[in-house]
């Protein structure tokens, strides 16, 4: 069953409540299934009564490793599942338990168990694609890097996957973090949050510790990324420069994109009292499952470059 998107009578205030009200009565939902003996836990939306193998979206949540879990994204991955998309809602470890790069392991773990199950499940493993919002999409690009780039993934000890991502899906992620450390060194109080975060409870610097070469997963974009998805807010600042940084690379190496410009806030976070905010992230998100559903069947010739 196909459900369009429409904007209520009243704006929303929050418009991932907004999404997460939203029901798909068609869409299957196997929730926390266990993947690892830590006690891992992925969410499975599959579409009712698939035609063959079905392309897979995998999806890490944002909060900066702090804040928000899997159950937050229901109404994203069931929108996609609606369409089609199968989608497996990734938990992962947070702070103060958990600190880079654990969680980076984890999503790697994640995507083994989508290799190991595709034949059960019914995935197709030539169309696999994997994103997130906020740090969300950070873990996902840090993913992708650890399986093309051998020696971020021997550092790291993540375990690698015998098929290739096809697909990326950003929405105001995070892809340098050198320019995040660089910002907040200049501010003492988020200096602290940062290194809580990145570091745990180690009292070595950042800067000192045996993985900060690769912290930042924009250096280890090549020609071998997959064609990308990128949603930013101009008005942001520090994840329109973000966003900058990685289409510069796309650019150099040639790797198509679609770009999703001047959303306000992103689909996770409060929306403005505009009726045209709010449509603006049901546009983006939208324009994001086109954008996998295009990939999957094909490939992107050229940019598709939106500015509402």
């Amino acid at each position: 069953m196909q459900q369009k998107i429409l904007l209520p009578k009243k704006t929303v205030k929050k418009v991932d409540s907004y999404i997460n009200s939203l029901k798909f009565p068609d869409v299957k939902v196997i929730k926390d299934v266990k993947i690892t003996d830590e006690g891992q836990k992925i969410d499975i939306y599959l579409p009712q009564n698939p035609e063959g193998k079905m392309g897979v979206f995998v999806n890490f949540h944002g909060g900066f490793f702090k804040y928000g879990n899997k159950n937050s994204r229901r109404g994203f991955c069931s929108y996609l599942a609606d369409k089609g998309i199968a989608t497996v809602n990734v938990g992962y470890g947070r702070y103060p338990k958990y600190c880079f790069p654990d969680q980076i392991r984890q999503a790697c773990l994640a995507l083994k168990w989508v290799e190991e199950n595709a034949t059960q499940m019914g995935f197709d493993l030539e169309k696999v694609a994997v994103g997130g919002d906020g740090i969300g999409g950070y873990i996902a690009c840090q993913a992708i890097v650890a399986n093309i780039a051998p020696s971020y993934r021997n550092k790291l000890e993540v375990v690698g996957v015998n098929f290739r991502v096809r697909g990326a899906v950003f929405f105001r992620s995070i892809f340098d973090m050198d320019l995040v450390i660089s910002i907040t060194n200049k501010a003492k109080t988020e200096e602290k949050s940062i290194h809580r975060l990145l570091m745990g409870k180690k009292k070595e610097s950042i800067e000192s510790s045996q993985y900060f070469e690769y912290i930042s997963p924009i250096k280890f974009v090549s020609e071998d990324f997959p064609d990308t998805f990128i949603a930013y807010n101009t008005e942001d600042r520090m994840r329109s420069e973000q966003a900058s940084r990685l289409i510069n690379l796309l650019n150099r190496y040639g790797i198509p994109k679609w770009e999703f410009r001047s959303i306000y806030g992103s689909f996770v976070r409060e929306g403005r009292d505009e009726k045209k905010h709010s449509k603006e992230v049901m546009y983006c998100i939208e324009d994001s499952a086109r954008f996998l559903l295009t990939i999957f069947n094909g490939t992107i010739q050229e940019d598709k470059y939106i500015q509402i």
